[in-house]
């Protein structure tokens, strides 16, 4: 056969074994959901806050941190103030946090301003829980990360809401968008028990593991990182539904894709250092944790490849260099298929697509291209080590606050 047409060919077909992926990791929504049992505090918390220039977001995260509900002498906040040229470390100490200084010429970003951090910092806490600068933390987060840890679990990812769902089409369509996730992916892989990854923020990581193997993820995704790097070491990230941070999204374009570029970026770093090692461990093990999280890695690859399908489909009905006849039924189930998936995610998430439906189309036709154009930018700059700051000025949605944050 032409390899050109064998191309095409095994690309349709891995298609639909993505959509069986898909649909199988959605179905882990259908068991119940594991909730360690609830015990009295008893776990010390040493609550991490990198932070560059957020001198307008770090009081609220600050004041909310202060009013946990967890005993005061059971957690202690650092704020890391990573080279700040703003007035972030004194509205630190002003409303008691303690603080650190970095000041460095060299390499920054969130990864080496942690390292340096748990450097400076004694060891007399059980485990260190890490939040940006502009998250909004729920009340009972530390309780439920408390009884995850007394039931034996090391690494801990809480529900990564969104701070600002309302504030423009751009933060609501984002907002769908991770609530889809959510559902979808984070809460299937809790339910099959494959494990997930870190996201950033909201993770806790138990003092001990630090101890043995450090914190030595320097990538753009330091999180996803520190996940793989776990991963070979047979541990897997316990994801809790009610342990909720409210994370901002950006309110504008630009934001967007410089906020996207460094996660894709990262990915690509990270594929590149772990994808095989993550494989061949699952391989020798039967770990399908390990398979899933090596699935997850060839995300970017994914949109590349159907970028690359979509360019060869049309170049060969200009050129007719091989017979390949058209498949509108594969358009048609692709199409089909997205539709469905995202409402039956935002279904799942108590949001009602036909309320959203606007949010939804737009969604719907921006993502595929906007995800496509940022996959092939990202290739161009993946050599790009440099991280840059996202500004965050928003406040948490009063719907959400008036609920009790």
């Amino acid at each position: 056969m032409n390899p050109f047409l064998a191309c095409l060919f095994a690309f349709k077909y891995a298609f639909l074994l993505v959509m069986g992926y898909l649909i199988l990791t959605a179905l882990g929504n259908l068991f119940p959901v594991y909730r360690p049992r609830a015990v009295s505090p008893r776990k010390r918390f040493l609550l991490l806050i990198p932070a560059h220039n957020e001198a307008g977001v770090i009081g609220d995260l600050l004041r909310n941190l202060f009013r946990l509900r967890y005993p005061r002498e059971l957690y202690r906040i650092v704020v890391v103030a990573d080279n700040c040229t703003d007035e972030t470390a004194e509205i630190a100490r002003a409303e008691g946090a303690e603080v650190l200084e970095r000041r460095t010429a060299g390499a920054g970003g969130k990864g080496r301003a942690m390292q340096w951090a748990l450097q400076q910092l004694g060891s007399d806490y059980d485990a260190v829980a890490v939040f940006d600068a502009d998250n909004r933390v729920h009340l009972d987060f530390l309780l439920r990360m408390n009884d995850a840890l007394c039931a034996g679990h090391r690494l801990l990812q809480g529900f990564l809401g969104t701070k600002n769902p309302n504030d423009n089409w751009l933060t609501r369509v984002l907002h769908l968008h991770q609530a889809s996730i959510n559902t979808l992916w984070h809460a299937g892989k809790h339910g099959i028990g494959w494990g997930n990854y870190l996201v950033g923020t909201g993770m806790v990581i138990d003092r001990k593991l630090l101890e043995v193997h450090g914190w030595n993820a320097m990538t753009l995704t330091e999180d996803l990182e520190f996940t793989l790097r776990m991963a070979l070491e047979g541990e897997k990230v316990l994801w809790l539904r009610d342990a909720i941070v409210y994370d901002e999204r950006p309110v504008d374009l630009r934001t967007a894709w410089r906020q996207q570029q460094r996660w894709l970026i990262g990915t690509w770093h990270c594929l590149s250092r772990y994808f095989w090692p993550v494989l061949l461990r699952s391989l020798r093990t039967f770990r399908l944790d390990l398979a899933d999280l090596a699935f997850y890695l060839i995300t970017p690859l994914w949109f590349f490849l159907n970028t690359l399908y979509v360019v060869a489909n049309a170049a060969n009905s200009v050129f007719h260099w091989v017979y390949f006849p058209p498949d509108p039924w594969m358009t048609a189930l692709g199409s089909a298929f997205g539709i469905c998936y995202f409402a039956a995610g935002l279904k799942l998430a108590r949001e009602n697509p036909l309320k959203n439906l606007p949010y939804v189309i737009l969604y719907l036709l921006v993502f595929p291209l906007f995800g496509t154009a940022q996959v092939l930018w990202s290739l161009v700059k993946v050599r790009e080590t440099r991280w840059y700051h996202t500004p965050h000025s928003a406040r948490l949605d009063p719907q959400i606050e008036a609920a009790g944050d």
